[in-house]
């Protein structure tokens, strides 16, 4: 049932078939970029390495819920509360140095 294949019968395929093939198999990248505009995600294609890195802005609104619910897990999370208690911390009691040495 096996066949033998000897390298006369093998046809080395230049790049643009090879791109086209691909093309034809799994389909353009266009898609994925119409895709990633009508849902709002701003995913890229990275050729060199084959990864695809999606950036997406973060509802502090959102997070701050969540964390209500579950608790503070995310680092952004975690960063917000320090920086709010901070800001209301200086509204408080003013600017002060902390290094100041008072007598």
């Amino acid at each position: 049932m096996s066949r033998v294949v000897s390298s006369s019968d093998v046809k080395i395929l230049t790049e643009e078939e090879r791109k086209a093939r691909r093309s034809a198999k799994f389909g353009d990248d266009d898609k994925l970029k119409e895709r990633a505009k009508r849902f709002g995600s701003s995913a890229v294609a990275d050729n060199s390495e084959n990864k695809v890195t999606v950036s997406s802005t973060v509802d502090s609104e959102r997070l701050k819920k969540r964390a209500e619910r579950f608790g503070a897990v995310s680092d952004v999370v975690k960063k917000i509360d320090a920086t709010e208690k901070l800001n209301k911390r200086k509204e408080r009691f003013g600017e002060n140095d902390s290094n100041a040495v008072t007598d």
